[in-house]
């Protein structure tokens, strides 16, 4: 499979260097305006007609996108696997786990891009099944905004409060953004337990305050620099599985972080520059006082970062990014002890853009590297080279293709857990290493009503996947003895056949995802909570300040074991939400109900993790 993979890489730099002279124009299409079909973005409008809360809830919809436990999971691959950044800010840590989307209120962010597929050229460990890239509102060079006020209360099912107050403005060449939100509930809904009955789900509840403030100022018509803070603080109960339950056991997040960047959009010729630091200051606190041993636990993880990038066109044909970044992770933890990683990273892509004389009239050829060179494990370079083709005609076709090879460092968690009664870490892991191809056909047609149609073909392969598994002694330890094979199709429709009227998306995902280790109880198994099927329907529809969605999730059946002899149901879930816009004199107002699982249908994401039945939203929202 290596063999087959630096072959095509070979093959696609040949057709690079082979088309260097083949006859361009100045009027190239820029490679990041067309559109991928391993990619999704989403806007305010999209978090609007979803109902979104948070980031979780915004991207549960996208196809190959699966949100358990509040954490994102892509394609085969699970959370910690997966790279989320906000505003250039890498916000997995070295301890592992994943990140917490749930926790990221979506009242400040602009964009969320969805990147799927292995992206370690770009991004580097971790990135094995993509990227999430979240931009919050207010960092653009050069915006102006007169002063701004948004408010918004929601009140829910199971005794929930959710508010966000938001102040922005504009003066002269500084601007700023100001918000806070509180999150209260008890979340105290009935579930049936291990024996059949009706019980409620105690110790669920939730209090969360967060804060955001940036300041930009702009330099000149080129340049600025920003400067913002975020603050997130919960207290949560940690109620536990069905049939073992922990009603006394708590968590706490108490989360800091602090960026600055200076951005010149014209450094010499159309070259830009960014530079960014940014600190982070995650803990994190468990405390279960019953059970045979009591748990008092705590994890510090600190990370000072810092970045230098730049992009730019040569010769009119040729864009150019390179870049290099440092990161340091302290962990000081009550279970895993005191440990450090130093990453140092080089990266760079040129992607060749040409006007072809026949029906695909752009032609860009993208080859990436880069090199990351981690304090306690050997160097490594993850190389990535994109071919795509598309035209500019009413009629739009777009053809894409891209092969990958990713990593991911084992965790501090996988590295050194201590011996206790249940499992032990494994100093002696190496990194995984994954190899994804994407193969793309979109199709677009705006005559008659905007049409789109998007079908991805990607084919995964994962070696030395890092599994934790009983040992000879009964221990749980971790091990580089498996490797899976995931191949799969990712289709997306969109159709508006009355434009700004009425909308219908569908996205679809089918998944053959299985373990290759050769073991003979899981062998050729599905892997664990990757569903075959998915399917999310969206109907919207907009008339005179009214706006209407109803949003249809379908997940197929899951296994939860390796050799697939237990699993849980299939679930088919219907949202919906009413809203209706309008002005009150020079205020902005926004009224919307939501009723969410609408048929009240009792299902589970996570086994032994119940999900809420029917919930009803109201919220008000006042713009200024």
């Amino acid at each position: 499979m290596k063999n087959v993979t630096y072959f095509l890489m070979i093959i696609l730099l040949l057709a690079c260097i082979l088309t260097y002279n083949a006859q361009s124009q100045q009027d190239s299409v820029r490679v990041s305006d067309r559109a991928r079909t391993s990619e999704t973005v989403l806007t305010t409008e999209d978090f609007r007609r979803l109902g979104a809360e948070n980031v979780g809830d915004a991207l549960r919809n996208i196809t190959g996108v699966y949100v358990r436990d509040g954490r994102i999971s892509l394609r085969d691959v699970a959370p910690d696997k997966v790279v989320i950044i906000l505003d250039g800010q890498r916000l997995n840590l070295a301890t592992g786990g994943g990140v917490e989307v749930a926790t990221l209120p979506i009242d400040n962010v602009e964009r969320i891009e969805v990147l799927r597929g292995g992206a370690s050229a770009r991004y580097g460990a971790d990135a094995v099944g993509g990227v999430i890239l979240i931009s919050t509102r207010g960092r653009h060079i050069g915006e102006q905004k007169l002063v701004n006020v948004n408010s918004r209360v929601t009140r829910a099912s199971f005794n929930t409060t959710i508010a966000s107050l938001q102040l922005s403005n504009t003066y002269n060449r500084f601007s700023y953004l100001a918000s806070y939100g509180l999150t209260e509930t008890t979340n105290d809904f009935k579930f049936t337990d291990a024996e059949g009955n009706r019980v409620r789900y105690l110790n669920n509840d939730l209090t969360s305050h967060h804060g955001y403030l940036s300041g930009s100022y702009t330099l000149n018509d080129k340049s600025s620099v920003t400067l913002a803070g975020d603050y997130y603080w919960a207290e949560y109960g940690a109620p536990g599985r069905i049939g073992q339950l922990t009603p006394k056991a708590r968590l706490e997040n108490d989360n800091k972080s602090v960026n600055a960047t200076y951005v010149n959009n014209a450094l010499f010729r159309d070259f830009d520059l960014n530079l960014q630091a940014y600190m982070l200051f995650f803990d994190l606190k468990y405390d279960n006082p019953e059970g045979i041993v009591p748990i008092n636990s705590l994890h510090q993880n600190d990370v000072i970062s810092v970045e230098a990038s730049q992009s730019g066109t040569l010769l009119n044909n040729f864009q150019v990014a390179y870049g290099y970044s440092f990161r340091r992770d302290d962990l000081n933890s009550t279970d895993v002890g005191k440990r450090v990683r130093n990453n140092y990273a080089v990266y760079g892509n040129a992607t060749y853009m040409m006007i072809l004389p026949f029906y695909f009239e752009n032609l860009a050829i993208t080859p990436a590297l880069r090199y990351d060179h981690p304090s306690d494990f050997d160097a490594e370079f993850s190389p990535k080279i994109s071919l795509e083709l598309s035209n500019n005609r009413p009629l739009s076709i777009g053809l894409q293709a891209h092969v990958t090879r990713s990593y991911r460092a084992p965790t501090f968690n996988d590295l050194y857990w201590p011996r206790d009664s249940f499992a032990e870490g494994n100093p002696n892991l190496s990194p995984e290493m994954g190899y994804n191809y994407d193969a793309g056909l979109s199709i677009s047609y705006a005559e008659y009503g905007d049409i789109g149609l998007s079908l991805n073909y990607f084919y995964n392969k994962l070696d030395d996947l890092i599994l934790w598994a009983p040992d000879f002694d009964g221990l749980w330890r971790p091990k580089n003895i498996a490797k899976t094979d995931a191949r799969g199709i990712e289709a997306t429709f969109r159709w508006s056949p009355i434009k700004d009227h009425i909308s219908i998306n569908t996205d679809y995902m089918y998944l053959d995802a299985k373990d290759k280790s050769g073991d003979r109880t899981t062998h050729n198994k599905f892997l664990i909570y990757r569903p075959q099927h998915k399917v999310d329907v969206t109907l919207s529809v907009k008339y005179f300040g009214v706006e209407l969605n109803v949003i249809n999730h379908f997940v197929s059946r899951r296994y939860i074991n390796a050799a697939n002899t237990r699993w849980l149901d299939p679930y088919n879930i219907v949202d919906s939400n009413i809203s209706y816009s309008f002005r009150l004199g020079q205020l902005n107002m926004m009224t919307r109900f939501e009723l969410n699982n609408f048929t009240d249908l009792d299902y589970m994401a996570i086994d032994g993790s119940p999900e809420p039945g029917r919930i009803y939203r109201f919220t008000i929202g006042i713009n200024y």
